[in-house]
């Protein structure tokens, strides 16, 4: 091998071998899709976090509200007479309307138990009680 056939050698490149830039450039392009690929799975994660939150509190809104008309419904039981009225209980208001109902035997109690918030009525419970021979004491 002579010297001017060692320079045409150099000169010419292998077809196979990429050039620097054809590298770069592809390593932008897969760097560019992943970083788009964790931004939309970023905006999902926010939008179900958002709404898991919102879900949170609406059920403790729920459960607070569930928890005071069994409170009354309690009272309602102990004392039917008693119970009947509003009462304010943090953001809740809570009214129990008690209606009897004569029978031959005794008094049939019915109360509509209903607690409402801010944003309108949060729960709502009917209960009976029956009291033999006349009025509840």
């Amino acid at each position: 091998m002579n010297l001017s056939d060692a320079l045409d050698h150099q000169k010419t490149r292998p077809v196979s071998s990429p050039s620097p830039h054809h590298t770069n450039a592809a390593f932008l392009v897969e760097v560019l899709v992943l970083f788009g690929f964790f931004l939309a799975c970023s905006a999902i994660f926010v939008q179900i976090l958002v709404r898991v939150t919102t879900l949170s509190a609406s059920d403790l809104r729920l459960e607070e509200a569930m928890h005071l008309a069994t409170n009354q419904a309690e009272t309602f039981s102990a004392d039917p007479t008693g119970s009947e009225g509003t009462t304010q209980s943090g953001d809740y208001q809570v009214t129990c309307d008690v209606t009897p109902e004569q029978t031959d035997q005794g008094t049939l109690y019915q109360a509509d138990i209903t607690v409402t918030d801010e944003s309108g009525e949060a729960w709502n419970l009917t209960t009976s009680r029956y009291v033999s021979g006349g009025v509840a004491q």
